[in-house]
């Protein structure tokens, strides 16, 4: 992102210079700071998408560009505006407005993959494999709160689980809208194992839904299969 700048014309100098002080409006060669904060779109044309004082103060004091947040959703064709607030505030929030138009469009497409979507998860909520409610507590603080293997210090069965060891094939898969698994956290995963046979593959669709839709059993488990298959 950048800051935009304009060439001002004469009655626009005289009209801001006049409320303002001309040295806070126009640069020494005469462009005028628009106080707009931009960026180039993948086509090339300049998106605005913030102001350059629009910074955020939390109860905490943090100083925040909503910008920084905003500015993640500009791509995403289902949603039109995202407006980040909370100056102020214990936390930041956010008011999103959807692209109708892309949104009825993409679930005509998507019906029958949610259909399928739908009946999968019925399944998945009252299906699931019994786990011993002190295991899982253990799974969750040693592996998402103290992320110890990350850091070197998980132990399985006895034994210190070092990442940079493991020389097995790996296959990260990471979706493009998955809030749970985000794609940076896959691909730490594949940086760090010392496997030469390894690969990420980023894909579309979300944590469940792109896994369990009707989509999926064409596309991704067949490829998965074949992938395992040649390292039987």
């Amino acid at each position: 992102m950048f800051r935009i700048r304009s060439r001002a014309g004469p009655t626009c100098s005289a009209a801001t210079t006049r409320i303002l002080p001309r040295r806070e409006v126009l640069t020494d060669d005469g462009w005028l700071k628009t106080g707009d904060v931009g960026r180039w779109t993948e086509v090339g044309f300049l998106q605005i998408v913030d102001r350059k004082k629009d910074i955020l103060v939390t109860s905490g004091g943090k100083n925040l560009a909503p910008a920084n947040i905003e500015v993640r959703f500009a791509d995403d064709p289902l949603i039109a505006h995202v407006v980040v607030a909370g100056d102020g505030e214990k936390y930041l929030v956010a008011g999103v407005w959807l692209n109708e138009a892309a949104v009825d469009a993409n679930l005509k497409e998507m019906q029958g993959d949610r259909d399928a979507a739908r009946r999968a998860l019925e399944t998945r909520g009252s299906d699931n494999v019994a786990f011993p409610g002190a295991a899982y507590r253990e799974y969750v603080r040693e592996l998402y709160q103290r992320n110890l293997l990350a850091k070197g210090e998980f132990h399985l069965s006895g034994r210190r689980v070092r990442m940079e060891e493991l020389r097995v094939p790996v296959l990260a898969i990471a979706f493009q809208h998955d809030t749970i698994v985000p794609q940076a956290s896959a691909a730490e995963l594949v940086q760090r194992v010392a496997s030469e046979d390894k690969e990420l593959w980023v894909l579309p669709g979300g944590h469940v839904g792109a896994v369990v839709s009707r989509a999926a059993s064409k596309g991704l488990w067949p490829k998965m299969s074949a992938w395992w298959a040649v390292r039987d």
